[in-house]
């Protein structure tokens, strides 16, 4: 396991992870006939699955894709911005998550037509506070995009600060405009 101030998703807890996200990927689809390939793209294609990436979006997770080598890529240069992923006949072998996203707290949310299903749309948000402040904040949203995406506009709103009823407001408002 790596020690570099990181949390390690192991290769057998990402197959727990990638075995889910197909099962529901496969009954919210209801289509059993999908071939191999789609279902190891599962995690990777936000489209698909746009329930898993937007929360390690917001841990600021690293991927350590094998394939020919090994490299470590951050989650947020993982997806193509108009869609699908830079994996090269590689596979997700780790995901690596901060140390400090220990301390985070965080909510996921979404909006789905059952739990089973995939998003429309789903919202994380993980917040790291410094005594009564918000040290660092991260808010991503998954099925509004081709990919993932955070929202720094409306993180920088909060990060620093004593979250009030307003600040919470303004920044969900910043959210909703993005």
């Amino acid at each position: 396991m790596r020690s570099r101030g990181l949390w390690v998703l192991s290769a057998l807890g990402l197959l727990a992870v990638v075995l889910g996200a197909a099962w529901i990927y496969l009954r919210s689809s209801g289509t059993a006939g999908r071939s191999t390939e789609d279902i190891g793209r599962v995690i990777p294609v936000a489209e698909e699955l746009a329930d898993t990436a937007p929360a390690l979006l917001a841990m600021d997770a690293e991927l350590v894709l094998v394939g020919d080598t090994e490299r470590i890529v951050p989650i947020s240069e993982f997806f193509n911005p108009a869609g699908g992923t830079i994996l090269r006949n590689e596979l997700i072998t780790e995901v690596l998550i901060p140390k400090a996203f220990q301390r985070a707290r965080g909510k996921f949310l979404k909006n789905a037509k059952t739990r089973e299903d995939i998003s429309i749309v789903s919202v994380t948000t993980t917040v790291i506070m410094d005594g009564e402040h918000c040290e660092t904040v991260r808010i991503a949203l998954g099925a509004v995009a081709p990919t993932p995406i955070r929202i720094p506009e409306a993180e920088y709103i909060l990060e620093g600060q004593v979250p009030t009823p307003a600040l919470i407001q303004h920044t969900a408002e910043t959210v909703v405009q993005h």
